[in-house]
């Protein structure tokens, strides 16, 4: 019997173990230094763009481009191989036990990017926008949207059929860019709503064509 956890974490392993030695020669070269200086350099025009923001800037579309890419994608990395199709099919069942913690890490790694771009984004939304949404709103809302459109990448992979992959991958791209856009343009109150009503019609949406166990 293959202890699925465990040959996930040996793969994980063995994928770094290939990445990780590149890592000091990036350091040599400067890149780091120079990242560093740049998010100094960031740090304080941010400041003084925070303290002088012109007049008529458009915060809520520069707010739902800056949230939006990491909000949208979905993948996850498996580590899975062009033989696991062979090998791994009689315990297709069971194949929960390999997904989950990539689906997980993929979800804590993402979220963590997207949140530190809206708090870093917080500033100027708050002092900018007309009538800005509270921080933990905002936080709650993307973090929603992030996981249901996590969720809504690995549904398109399980689709039998590929057109139907094709138009769910869309209507995932145009429903949380609309409900991003929902919630930063809307009054609160409507902004809930819309977000709460998209989101289970879109989960619904996503019960409706057929799946396999696994997308080999």
């Amino acid at each position: 019997m293959i202890n699925l956890p465990e040959l996930r974490q040996k793969r994980r392993g063995e994928f770094w173990g290939q990445i990780l030695p590149y890592t000091q020669y990036i350091i040599q070269s400067g890149v780091a230094v120079l990242t560093f200086f740049l998010l100094i350099a960031f740090a304080a025009w941010y400041t003084t763009f925070v303290q002088n923001i012109p007049a008529g800037l458009p915060v809520y579309w520069i707010m739902l481009i800056l949230l939006t890419p990491l909000t949208v994608y979905g993948s996850v990395r498996t580590y899975m191989r062009p033989a696991d199709v062979v090998f791994m099919l009689p315990v297709e069942t069971q194949m929960k036990q390999y997904f989950a913690p990539a689906w997980r890490g993929a979800m804590i790694g993402k979220s963590f990017w997207l949140v530190l771009i809206a708090i870093v984004a917080w500033p100027f939304y708050v002092r900018a926008a007309a009538d800005p949404k509270p921080l933990l709103l905002i936080l709650i809302a993307i973090l929603i949207l992030k996981g249901v459109s996590n969720y809504g990448s690995w549904q398109e992979l399980r689709m039998e059929n590929e057109r139907a992959r094709i138009i769910y991958r869309l209507l995932r791209y145009v429903a949380i860019i609309g409900l991003l856009a929902a919630l930063l343009w809307l009054p609160l109150l409507f902004a809930c709503v819309t977000l709460l009503v998209g989101v289970v019609v879109y989960m619904v949406c996503l019960r409706l064509p057929g799946k396999v166990a696994v997308p080999w």
